[in-house]
């Protein structure tokens, strides 16, 4: 009889941790690239692993190659525009600001 409650537990635990995945996956801010950053990085990784690192463009770029080497599969023009969103919105400088 024990072994329910436990059970309930755990499971009401993972019904938590998979809300919270859900959330992640949401905390990148909108701008354009982010559709498509979300599906070359989402892929493997929980968005909210990266979304607070800031790198500068080369790094980035850097980071985007070790991926790809490592199996993410992303096109010509989807590696620009992931590029473009990682140094526009997780860069090292300000992030622009929302439309009014």
């Amino acid at each position: 009889m024990r072994l329910v409650p436990a059970f309930l537990f755990l499971a009401a635990q993972v019904l938590v941790l998979a809300g919270g995945v859900s959330v992640a996956q949401d905390s990148l801010p909108p701008g354009p690239g982010h559709d498509e950053t979300v599906k070359a990085c989402g892929g493997c990784h929980d968005i909210g692993t990266f979304s607070s690192i800031r790198r500068s463009q080369g790094e980035w770029e850097t980071t985007i190659t070790n991926m790809i080497n490592f199996g993410a599969t992303i096109s010509d023009d989807d590696f620009d525009t992931v590029l473009a969103y990682l140094t526009t919105y997780l860069g090292t400088g300000p992030p622009p600001a929302p439309p009014p």
